[in-house]
């Protein structure tokens, strides 16, 4: 007998509306300990006097972190971006 893996292929889209925004924001659960620990870090270790290109940026969380004007994300979820556009101020 044979067996074919068939790979559904992810559709960004279909994440919920500022997702990781709420995840980080919950301040409970793993999922949530795991973005606070990984962007805290990020933002320690890096000059945030440069210019920054978050890639991948999703609603905008990170860079919602940084205090600097020179920051930038880029997302291939349109929604997410939309989303970032309307949620996260921008200095």
């Amino acid at each position: 007998m044979t067996t074919k893996n068939k790979t559904k292929e992810f559709n960004y889209d279909d994440i919920k509306l500022g997702y990781y925004d709420q995840i980080y924001k919950k301040k409970s659960g793993i999922q949530s300990a795991w973005h606070n620990i990984k962007f805290r870090y990020v933002k320690n270790e890096i000059n945030q006097k440069n210019t920054h290109l978050d890639i991948g940026c999703g609603p905008g969380t990170f860079l919602s972190l940084l205090k600097n004007k020179k920051c930038y994300g880029m997302d291939i979820a349109k929604k997410q971006i939309k989303y970032a556009k309307k949620n996260i101020p921008i200095s």
